[in-house]
C-alpha cells in the first residue's frame, strides 16, 4: 500500500540514537555497533554492502513513529554522509509490513523476486520495498539513480 511520503513526515519518540562520529573509518566499530541495535530489533538490521565512495555512518536511532499507536512498531534510521558535501543517504527499516512513497509518478524494478518502487523528486531518489516483513525506505541525496539501485540491490542480495 503507498501512502504519503513516511519517510519525510516520521517524528520518532526516540527510544536509542547513537552517534557514529568516532566510526567513520572504522568498519569493525560499526559493525560492533550495528550488532548492538540488532539485539533491541523484532527484525533483522539489513546494512548495504555497496555504498558510493567516501561515506560514512554518521547516526543509528530507533524508535517508535508517534503516529503509530501499534506498539509492536519499530522503526530504525541510518544516515551515511560524505561530510561537506551534502551527500547523504537515508535508510528506514521498520516492520510496519507496507511500503510509502510520496504520491506521484513511482517506476518499478525487480531485485531476486523484491519489487522495488522508486521515484525523483527535486533530484532526490526514494526506493521502497518489503522483503520479509520488513519494509525498507531508501532517501539518496546528491547522488544518481545508478547509485541508488546499486545500494538498494545490495540490501536485497
Amino acid at each position: 500500500m503507498i501512502k504519503g511520503l513516511r519517510v519525510l513526515s516520521i517524528i520518532y519518540i526516540g527510544l536509542l540514537t547513537i552517534i557514529l562520529a568516532g566510526c567513520t573509518n572504522n568498519q569493525a566499530n560499526v559493525d560492533a555497533l550495528v550488532a548492538k541495535v540488532q539485539k533491541e530489533l523484532p527484525f533483522t538490521l539489513i546494512v548495504p554492502t555497496y555504498f558510493p565512495h567516501g561515506l560514512s555512518p554518521t547516526s543509528i536511532n530507533i524508535g517508535k513513529p508517534t503516529h503509530d499507536n501499534d506498539s509492536n512498531t519499530t522503526v530504525v534510521r541510518i544516515v551515511y554522509s560524505i561530510r561537506g558535501t551534502g551527500k547523504t543517504i537515508d535508510i528506514q527499516e521498520d516492520n510496519l509490513d507496507e511500503i510509502m512513497l510520496a504520491s506521484g509518478i513511482s517506476e518499478t524494478f525487480i531485485v531476486d523476486n523484491v519489487k522495488v518502487l522508486s521515484q525523483e523528486i527535486n533530484s532526490e531518489y526514494l526506493y521502497s520495498w518489503n522483503n520479509n516483513g520488513v519494509a525498507f525506505t531508501l532517501d539518496l541525496y546528491g547522488w544518481g539513480n545508478d547509485e541508488g539501485q546499486k545500494i538498494v540491490e545490495s540490501m536485497i542480495k
